[in-house]
């Protein structure tokens, strides 16, 4: 009797303890909803959590390994489809990849090139064109970006001024984000649209009512490029020599 009554003591201390190390892991889920970890949940404290079928390592919110914050997730808890991430700009096959994380604050105000007229290669050519809008394709957009700015082939005739890329420069190394990593580049359109949907899981990303213009590495045309408000959401494009703000991100 004594060695059942134990026995019972020790079952309740252990679901105690799952219960403080985990959260509450059922409502969850936030504006993506359906993650039964993203409340409360403790992954830094705790990798091996496994209670209420928390089986993955991040959740939403989560200190990222690049000393940022999750703000995508995308494994077999949250429902969604894992997502292939371009590691360069000649990659196209790419490795499969579940989480995005935001750095924890803004580069500051950079161009997104020192000119406009270029039409970067291997980038969304029109405003429908939606080649380089996915999510895993910023860090090889970043980089097809640099590499336009190091040997420019298709330049404006009537434009002499040199090609930079101060957005997408400000993001590769050796930027870390006060972290070690230094694998973080300008988001895509809709990597940048996850941000801004997800942007209480990460803080001091735009405020209400102050506009918050946020470079993306996605090309409208020519001249013109995706950039979104971040205290409001909306998408639209402008002009690449504007000194919008920049936010690093990396995936994983």
């Amino acid at each position: 009797m004594k060695n059942k009554f134990l026995l019972f003591i020790a079952v309740i201390v252990l679901i105690g303890f799952s219960t403080t190390a985990c959260g509450d892991g059922g409502s969850g889920g936030g504006p993506l909803g359906g993650d039964p970890c993203a409340s409360g949940h403790d992954h830094l404290e705790s990798l091996i959590c496994r209670r209420a079928g928390c089986n993955h390592q991040y959740a939403l919110g989560d200190r990222g390994p690049g000393g940022g914050f999750i703000f995508y997730v995308a494994d077999s808890i949250s429902g969604r489809t894992p997502f292939r991430l371009y590691l360069d700009a000649d990659d196209n096959t790419g490795i499969i990849a579940h989480y995005l994380e935001a750095a924890p604050s803004d580069i500051g105000g950079r161009e997104w090139a020192g000119r406009t007229g270029d039409l970067i290669p291997g980038l969304s050519q029109s405003s429908g064109d939606q080649t380089d809008w996915a999510i895993g394709r910023g860090r090889k957009n970043t980089a097809i970006i640099i590499a336009y700015g190091q040997n420019p082939t298709n330049p404006p005739s009537s434009n002499t001024t040199p090609f930079t890329t101060p957005a997408a420069s400000a993001c590769v190394a050796p930027y870390n984000a006060g972290g070690s990593r230094t694998d973080w580049f300008l988001p895509s359109k809709n990597e940048l649209d996850l941000l801004e949907l997800n942007k209480a899981y990460v803080g001091n990303v735009g405020s209400p009512g102050v506009i918050s213009y946020y470079w993306s590495s996605s090309q409208y045309n020519s001249d013109l490029v995706w950039y979104q408000n971040l205290s409001n959401g909306g998408q639209s494009d402008w002009y690449k020599w504007a000194p919008y703000l920049v936010r690093a991100i990396r995936a994983f």
